[in-house]
């Protein structure tokens, strides 16, 4: 499982308490590089109750298969 929060705090608790495989600051500018480079082979499940251009951004960054988006 791979996580983004938005502050370093954030980070350690989703890879310290939750047990995150990996995990990154979605600030640090690297939104597509960093999901590549913890998921080389694709994601396969991507959820995100945030919206707008992190959406985007991580449904770019290269998911194994397609699938629907319903926003709410």
């Amino acid at each position: 499982m791979i996580g983004s929060a938005g502050s370093p705090d954030n980070v350690r608790y989703l890879l310290d308490e939750l047990g995150f495989d990996a995990a990154f600051d979605s600030h640090d500018g690297q939104l597509v590089e960093r999901p590549r480079h913890a998921a080389p082979d694709g994601i396969d499940v991507y959820f995100d109750n945030v919206g707008g251009p992190r959406t985007r951004d991580q449904l770019n960054a290269g998911h194994t298969s397609t699938g629907n988006v319903s926003p709410q």
